[in-house]
């Protein structure tokens, strides 16, 4: 595999929304008592913004988080 096919794989991967769910929690818990937004989340996971938001709603309704700005 070369490069650029690696490059291909990587790009098509994208986690599950019970995957973002626990990578956007465990985020929360390390900046405990911070403000975060969306652009925070998108800019410090690399997950795409419709993921995010889906996963924090969740959170969100679950009562796991405080929601997003």
């Amino acid at each position: 595999m070369n490069g650029s096919e690696a490059e291909k794989i990587e790009e098509r991967y994208l986690p599950s929304v019970e995957t973002a769910k626990i990578i956007i929690k465990e985020y929360f818990e390390q900046h405990h008592g911070e403000i975060i937004d969306y652009v925070d989340l998108v800019n410090a996971l690399d997950l795409p913004l419709p993921l995010i938001v889906q996963a924090c709603e969740q959170l969100d309704q679950e009562g796991k988080i405080a929601g997003v700005d």
